[in-house]
């Protein structure tokens, strides 16, 4: 078997197959990040009524909760203290990762009081 002088001990035919155009690479890039993503769950009426009970229950024992909050691409997880919850605009202020965090009710996975 001939070398080539791009690769030692292998064959100019065979390396051919290894290149992609950038253009390629990105849409195969963009599609394995599509691959990854999630998406949000529609909850069931009592689902939604069971979060709110441990909601409205860290909020008047002022315990720490974890709150898994929706992202298409990650994991999110906030601890903290409810600070408010608001029915009217749907959202929930907690004192978590040394500041004040808003997260909106539709984004929230789960409860861990």
């Amino acid at each position: 078997m001939k070398e080539n002088k791009l690769t030692p001990g292998s064959n100019m035919r065979w390396e051919s197959s290894r290149m992609i155009l950038p253009e390629h690479r990105e849409m195969w890039l963009r599609h394995q990040k599509e691959d990854r993503m999630k998406f949000r769950p529609v909850w069931d009426e009592q689902q939604l009524e069971e979060f709110s009970r441990r909601l409205q229950d860290a909020l008047v024992s002022g315990s720490t909760v974890t709150l898994h909050v929706f992202d298409p691409y990650a994991e999110i997880k906030m601890r903290g203290k409810i600070l408010h919850l608001d029915a009217l605009n749907k959202t929930i202020k907690m004192k978590a990762g040394g500041g004040i965090q808003y997260v909106g009710v539709q984004d929230i996975m789960d409860v861990e009081t």
